[in-house]
């Protein structure tokens, strides 16, 4: 069986904006040969046309799997199914990683780098982030503490920013996980924390069970809010990397319905089967 070190876990939501550049800046940025990995994307039924430009990344081998929920099941609830499914398709996987659409590496071997972190600390390192930047000089994410609160956000680069530093919480938008990690605490809590608060929650056990978190400086570009914002408020035509996907996209902002929706049959939790029915998410 071939050894996966990493396994990187993308969902997505009316990410169509974003996609082509994740994974131009997941390709060519992870040095494959010092970090063998697998790109699973899971789709949590997009309303963008996302579904019909992945089913052409999908034949183009963007990434190595691609899922496509029914139903809008939030971000804890694909994150977990898609940390099951990789670890059922590679029970040796070493690293999870949970990187939004709207995340674009910016330095080569990036990922090596986050692990060699990991590996070089004194402390127990169970989980690290990085770097999150707005821009070439903002930061939006270098760490977290308390119920939301991001350190060096929305202020320049400092030398903060240079250095590993242990921190109490990084964001699930960007999350490096050591799997001995999910064996002894189990997985993200998607039954109190659907959406937000998976990140700090999971950490907090982490923490908790003898753990340290780290903020690695690797710096990554975070489009902020691109990898869930509905589709009326995404004006502009994305760029793709073909004319087969470009041609589909437009074709199918023309139409006032297009359904090429190739679902993965689950089975949720009743206790979000019965959120949805209650709040109306995926609707």
């Amino acid at each position: 069986m071939e050894k996966v070190f990493a396994g990187l876990i993308t969902i997505t939501f009316n990410s169509t904006h974003v996609l082509r550049e994740h994974f131009d800046g997941v390709q060519n940025y992870i040095d494959v040969d010092k970090i063998p990995y697998k790109h699973l994307i899971i789709d949590n039924r997009s309303e963008d046309y996302a579904v019909e430009y992945l089913q052409c990344c999908e034949g183009e081998e963007d990434a190595d799997y691609f899922l496509y929920n029914d139903i809008n099941y939030m971000f804890t609830y694909a994150l977990n199914q898609g940390i099951k499914f990789l670890r059922e398709k590679h029970p040796d996987i070493t690293y999870i990683v949970s990187v939004n659409p709207d995340i674009v590496p910016l330095e080569r071997g990036w990922l090596s780098s986050v692990i060699s972190d990991m590996d070089q600390f004194e402390s127990n390192i169970g989980i690290a982030g990085c770097v999150l930047m707005k821009d070439d000089k903002i930061v939006q994410h270098a760490g977290a503490y308390g119920d939301g609160s991001h350190i060096g956000y929305d202020e320049e680069v400092k030398t903060l920013c240079d250095n590993v530093r242990i921190v109490p919480w990084v964001t699930g938008a960007c999350m490096v996980i050591k799997t001995e990690v999910l064996d002894k605490i189990g997985l993200f809590d998607e039954e109190h924390h659907v959406h937000f608060g998976s990140d700090r929650e999971f950490c907090k056990r982490a923490r908790k069970a003898g753990y340290e978190i780290i903020c690695s400086p690797i710096k990554l570009k975070h489009y902020y809010g691109w990898s869930s914002m509905v589709a009326s408020q995404k004006a502009d035509i994305p760029v793709f990397h073909s004319k087969v996907a470009d041609g589909i996209y437009r074709q199918a902002l023309s139409q006032s319905v297009v359904n090429m929706r190739d679902t993965t049959e689950i089975s949720a939790p009743d206790f979000i089967k019965e959120r949805i029915e209650k709040y109306g998410f995926g609707n």
